[in-house]
């Protein structure tokens, strides 16, 4: 009786301490909104790939940044500039890559940094790249028409003699249009990014292998035609000698001679393209076999993108010409009304003009639209993951953080991408010129990416037991590899800023340009402590959080 009397008492203890606890546990929030991400690991190698691809664009690369490069840098061996820029790429590819072995997560370098350096420092730089890639979602949803579908129906007319059709290529180019086709590709992209990742990466892989295919056809259009050959095809329906005119009155000076200092220069521009062959790590939470796919893709990609750029280099200076290349250029962003056609004088413009044949000016046409029209959506859905990184660790609206049981997509963010990137639209399609657009997105990009070049640095001695049981753990010489990669990588980007902050070419030192860099950094630091201390106020200490990589 007593015995019994004692193992019910024990059973009693222990019940109550088991209820207390459980309690206990409910009371106290977790640091991450829940166990899981939600997401799924369904996209294979050829999707990050395609996204990386997505994301550089090679279809806009061949007038941003080699037309440009004719024009900001006339003295400048395109080619060679090319070269010059690879060997740092393939450095951050190699920073990123080790990174995404290391913490193949959703949300990139926001996990990096904040594991590595400081939560406020890995959220302001993640904050502004997010911010920088909303303003591209809207240059390429403008772009669909502006640049694409205008080109596309204005050649067309002229090919045709078709009045209507040049009519509606001019008219897509106008602002307005740029603005409503934009709202439209927003519109549409979002909707079917909400209904699942393998839909939306379906489409854009479909839009990525037609803009492959188109470009393919303009590029070599070019490159096999004669400069004769070119000169003849823009005598069809405007005149030549006029354009190089109007270009030097608009205070363009063609090249007497190529120059190193130029040619140096001009990588920034090339950067502006190819430090961005690593957005698959972005979605490293939903590529399969991440820690090997993602280092591949990025690295096919630098190697894809540097080849066209090459051969567009090439196509520029034998076919175009420099002088012409910049004359056009500096007359259309004048706005001289010497200026002969409706429609800018870029790369795609020029490759169908030069065919003089209908199929391949709707392949150029579509090639151009469909992958620019890619860009969007990857980077709609890198956005997403951001924010929803931002949220899974509490230091953004946990609404944002919420993953779709059915699509399995993070609804909630891929709005909030969709509205912000369309109030850019507005911005872009109504006020920002091109150039010191450009040259503003380059130098906020390096900031962020000098951000992980640090992390990468301090990465093995700041976090000695993740770095040791990360795969990323190899070493030159007793030295980690990827701690050398990042100093190599925070030298070449010091001597970057540099001079996009020193040459007033880039355009770079605007005092708008340099407010907008300013001003996402700061917010994004402020709102990381805004939410550190409301967080606070709950009872959570987000510096947990940080201690480990979010789960999958």
């Amino acid at each position: 009786m007593c015995q019994n009397v004692q193992s019910y008492g024990v059973k009693n203890k222990l019940f109550l301490l088991a209820f207390y606890s459980m309690a206990s546990e409910k009371d106290t929030p977790s640091v991450f909104i829940r166990e899981a991400t939600g997401l799924v690991r369904t996209l294979s190698f050829f999707d990050a790939l395609s996204s990386n691809l997505a994301i550089i664009n090679i279809a806009s690369a061949l007038t941003f940044p080699i037309l440009l490069i004719a024009y900001t840098f006339p003295q400048a061996n395109i080619p060679l500039s090319v070269l010059l820029t690879i060997p740092p790429v393939l450095v951050f590819n190699g920073v990123y890559s080790l990174f995404s072995r290391a913490m193949p997560r959703s949300g990139g370098d926001y996990v990096f940094i904040s594991r590595t350096l400081a939560p406020s420092l890995g959220f302001a730089a993640n904050f502004s790249f997010v911010m920088w890639n909303m303003f591209w979602i809207g240059v390429y949803a403008n772009w669909t028409s502006t640049i694409g579908l205008s080109t596309l129906f204005y050649t067309l007319g002229l090919e045709l003699k078709n009045s209507s059709y040049t009519s509606l290529g001019a008219a897509l180019a106008t602002p307005l249009a740029g603005f409503v086709t934009g709202s439209t590709v927003i519109a549409l992209v979002t909707l079917v990014s909400i209904l699942g990742i393998k839909k939306i990466i379906s489409v854009q892989n479909v839009f990525v292998v037609v803009g492959f295919i188109g470009t393919i056809a303009g590029l070599f259009t070019v490159l096999l035609s004669s400069h004769t050959e070119f000169v003849s095809a823009i005598n069809r329906f405007a005149s030549y000698s006029a354009i190089l005119a109007t270009g030097a009155s608009s205070g363009f000076s063609p090249p007497t001679h190529e120059t190193l200092r130029a040619t140096v220069l001009a990588t920034g521009l090339v950067a502006l393209t190819m430090l961005f062959g690593q957005f698959s790590v972005y979605v490293g939470g939903e590529i399969k076999r991440a820690k090997t796919n993602i280092p591949l893709a990025a690295f096919l990609t630098t190697i894809i993108t540097a080849l066209f750029l090459i051969l567009g280099g090439i196509a520029v200076s034998r076919v175009i010409g420099i002088d012409f290349a910049g004359a056009s250029q500096a007359a259309y962003y004048s706005a001289s009304s010497q200026y002969p056609f409706s429609v800018a004088p870029y790369f795609n413009f020029f490759a169908s003009l030069l065919s003089n044949n209908v199929f391949l000016v709707v392949l150029i046409g579509l090639g151009f639209t469909l992958w620019t029209a890619a860009g969007a959506i990857f980077n709609l859905i890198t956005n997403s993951r951001c924010i929803l990184a931002w949220s899974f660790d509490r230091v953004f609206p946990e609404v944002f953080g919420s993953v779709s049981e059915s699509f399995r997509t993070p609804v909630n963010s891929l709005i909030l991408t969709a509205l912000i990137s369309w109030v850019f639209l507005i911005l872009y399609s109504f006020f920002v010129s091109v150039v010191s657009f450009m040259a503003g997105t380059t130098l906020g990009y390096v900031f962020t990416f000098g951000s992980t070049a640090i992390a990468a640095i301090v990465f093995p001695f700041r976090k000695p037991k993740l770095y040791k049981r990360s795969g990323a753990d190899i070493e030159v010489r007793g030295v980690p590899l990827i701690a050398l990669l990042g100093a190599g990588l925070l030298v070449y980007f010091a001597l970057l800023s540099y001079a996009l902050l020193t040459n007033s070419a880039f355009g770079m030192n605007s005092p708008l340009s340099l407010l907008a860099i300013a001003a996402f950094w700061l917010f994004g630091i402020a709102l990381f402590f805004v939410f550190k201390w409301h967080q606070k106020r709950k009872g959570i200490n987000l510096e947990l959080a940080f201690n480990e990589i979010p789960p999958e």
